[in-house]
């Protein structure tokens, strides 16, 4: 609680100061705001969470004017990077190839990220009030004001039990205070999901609910980065939520060797028209589909496999065979063009016969299976 030391002038008198308010200002517009705020991006390990926001982050310090198409702002491009992940110089180096960063073009950027020193980690660095404030001051002997601060991950820095509300809280304050007001900072931290929301299908991140409380924007990940990234925001304080992308990266070979790594590759809007889409089974977007004339249905409500896939992977299907929501797996098998099933009740597709046909699986069964 702050302490008051003069008890005079608590009033702020007229309307004058709601008059003069400006809207927030956006990095990148309703995905990651500028100025004093804390952003979520939370997903399964293996989702493409550090990729992306690594992607963001050097987009940020090399001053583009827009990140995968979407217009990019920022007058600060400063970034204080705090990694606990061992593999980040891999990403970053290819990030720089893809983009061809190097020799006196890469000079110009050597003032515009601070990193931490992660051969000082060798047992970790837990950010408790002592040790945030600590950093804190380092980093103003280099920057008065910082455009954005990524923290990957939160447990590679969390002190406190991650289930406790008053530890996450009390984390999450500190963070508020000695980096976002301190900086005037964006501050995104990486997280994992927690195991229920990957029953739920949302993003609430793991360990105690006040991480999602804190956070201004919380951005969900899920699927796989070579195959394909959905970018949702699920919960955001000042802009709109359910706003979706699909991401896809390429690999880049870094050494003579052919070591790899990824690097994002491209970006397409999906169809945000439907709010809280995760949360929606596939036979329930199916007959949106078909109400709205967006499926093509023929006699005896037949519907050809190019067109429901097409309608799914819109929807925001990983891999373009479907959809995955609310834990369940709407896929196209096989492979083959032409392929027709028909829509039942209770089903989401019936086969019309042994070999070429839709097929409904959930996380440990299918509901029907096919002949071999």
């Amino acid at each position: 609680m702050t302490k008051i030391n003069n008890f005079e002038n608590w009033f702020i008198s007229g309307l004058k100061d709601i008059e003069d308010y400006h809207p927030r200002e956006w990095i990148i517009k309703n995905i990651i705001p500028q100025g004093s705020s804390i952003v979520g991006f939370v997903g399964e390990s293996g989702s493409g969470k550090s990729c992306v926001v690594y992607d963001i982050m050097m987009n940020y310090i090399t001053g583009s004017d827009n990140w995968l198409g979407l217009p990019m702002k920022g007058e600060d491009r400063t970034c204080v990077f705090l990694s606990s992940e061992g593999d980040y110089k891999r990403r970053l180096k290819g990030w720089l190839l893809k983009h061809e960063f190097e020799g006196e073009k890469l000079q110009n950027y050597e003032k515009s990220i601070l990193r931490l020193d992660t051969s000082k980690m060798s047992v970790g660095i837990a950010l408790t009030s002592n040790t945030i404030s600590e950093l804190r001051k380092q980093i103003e002997t280099q920057f008065k004001t910082v455009g954005l601060i990524v923290i990957d991950t939160l447990n590679g820095f969390f002190s406190g039990e991650e289930n406790n509300n008053t530890d996450m809280g009390n984390f999450l304050g500190n963070i508020d205070k000695d980096f976002a007001k301190a900086f005037n900072s964006c501050v995104i931290i990486i997280h994992h999901l927690g195991k229920k929301a990957k029953e739920q299908r949302d993003s609430t991140g793991r360990g105690a609910s006040s991480f999602n409380a804190k956070l201004d924007m919380n951005i969900s990940i899920e699927g796989k980065p070579l195959t394909g990234i959905t970018l949702e925001v699920q919960k955001a304080r000042d802009s709109k939520e359910g706003i979706r992308y699909r991401l896809k990266a390429e690999p880049i070979t870094l050494t003579p060797e052919e070591e790899t790594t990824i690097v994002l590759s491209e970006l397409s809007e999906l169809d945000n028209s439907c709010m809280n889409v995760s949360k929606k089974t596939p036979f329930d977007l199916i007959q949106e589909g078909i109400i709205k004339h967006e499926i093509k249905v023929f006699k005896e409500r037949i519907i050809h496999k190019e067109d429901i896939k097409k309608f799914l992977s819109l929807k925001g299907g990983n891999d373009g065979q479907g959809f995955k929501g609310n834990g369940i797996y709407a896929q196209i098998s096989p492979n083959k063009s032409g392929v027709i099933g028909k829509l039942v009740k209770d089903e989401l597709l019936e086969p019309l016969d042994n070999n070429e046909s839709f097929q409904l699986v959930d996380r440990n069964s299918y509901v029907w299976k096919l002949e071999e």
